[in-house]
């Protein structure tokens, strides 16, 4: 909602949740952010809910094989990095309990 209204010039109010993405609409610098996603929709096939996060270039992706991709270098997310004895992939999986 944040977006709509900046983009037809309302302000929004403080009370609102959410950010604006207008800066990358408009193709300005943005702030980086951590972006959280996840679907229970494979529970319907009997398998296991999938979570993900995007932080600083990284996305993991918690599954029952998870994935870590280097977003800079494999855009295309072709090479799975995870290896869960690494500092970064140690970590990942912790934030989903804080």
């Amino acid at each position: 909602m944040p977006t709509i209204l900046g983009l037809v010039g309302i302000a929004a109010p403080a009370s609102l949740d959410g950010d604006s993405l207008e800066p990358l609409i408009n193709g300005s610098e943005a702030a980086a952010r951590t972006v959280f996603g996840e679907t229970n929709y494979p529970l319907r096939f009997g398998w296991a809910p999938l979570r993900s996060i995007r932080k600083e270039g990284f996305k993991f992706i918690e599954a029952p094989k998870p994935e870590l991709y280097d977003l800079h270098a494999d855009p295309g997310e072709s090479l799975n990095h995870y290896v869960p004895w690494t500092e970064r992939c140690s970590g990942c999986g912790g934030i989903w309990q804080s």
